[in-house]
């Protein structure tokens, strides 16, 4: 699977900007080191408050955005 953009850390600046991009369209992988934090992302739940999981699940089940921590990629 390719992606438009790679994006390192899953948090208050990487997962908004992750939607942003997802949202016109690139698809996003998200690299961060915490795996609950990884596992949720991919199943659409979001972990801060600034990207409700409304926003989010629609990009993930879309394929718009992934989560990974596998910084081999």
């Amino acid at each position: 699977m390719s992606y438009d953009v790679a994006i390192i850390g899953a948090g208050y600046v990487g997962l908004p900007l992750s939607t942003t991009f997802a949202e016109a369209g690139c698809r996003v992988l998200l690299v961060d080191v915490v795996e609950p934090v990884v596992q949720a992302l991919n199943r659409g739940e979001s972990h801060i408050e600034d990207v409700s999981g409304e926003q989010l699940a629609p990009l993930v089940e879309q394929g718009l955005i992934r989560a990974t921590t596998d910084t081999g990629i």
